[in-house]
């Protein structure tokens, strides 16, 4: 019975031991989320604070703008842009209606020649060689008119590419900032 007594003794014992640390522990870590919470509310302050700084305030506006200089003039090339191209594609559209009303025109005339019976053989050739010749102008004009305006868009890309280079080029930069305000 004794060793029983000095056994459970020795694990109360034991068991107080690992309370007393296990309550040291808690200690230890409720102080430190305390002191995390302190930390937190402090930066949160000063968050806050710098938030509110006029000068922040003002650079805040200044970039914004900015970007609505920025906007104004690559929304109005970026709406003509869209205008020259809506036209482009007309046109193109009507140059197609333009080839195939003319290639039906060609074959009521070729269908008007062979009926005829004069002297087929040469009126037939005479009209089917000016029609191709016709045929043949219209096609070197439809050709021309897309490469011109193919070449037009390009144009217009690059000058649009090159405008908003040019206009991030002119953001000034903070350090620019502080050399206007120490001068």
């Amino acid at each position: 019975a004794a060793e029983t007594a000095a056994r459970v003794e020795q694990r109360l014992q034991h068991v107080n031991a690992m309370r007393a640390e296990l309550d040291a522990r808690q200690q230890e870590v409720l102080e430190q989320r305390l002191l995390l919470q302190e930390m937190m509310a402090a930066g949160a302050e000063e968050i806050a604070r710098r938030e509110q700084s006029p000068a922040l305030r003002q650079a805040r506006l200044a970039v914004e703008a900015f970007f609505q200089q920025l906007r104004g003039p690559l929304q109005s090339e970026r709406e003509r842009l869209s205008e020259q191209a809506a036209a482009l594609s007309e046109r193109q559209e009507q140059f197609r209606r333009d080839r195939a009303e003319l290639e039906s025109w060609f074959a009521d005339q070729e269908q008007k020649l062979s009926t005829q019976s004069r002297d087929p053989a040469e009126d037939a050739q005479t009209q089917i060689t000016e029609l191709q010749a016709r045929i043949d102008r219209m096609k070197a004009e439809v050709t021309q008119e897309r490469k011109d305006s193919e070449l037009r868009i390009r144009q217009l890309t690059d000058k649009l590419a090159t405008e908003t280079s040019r206009q991030f080029r002119q953001v000034p930069t903070s350090s620019d900032d502080e050399q206007k305000a120490a001068a």
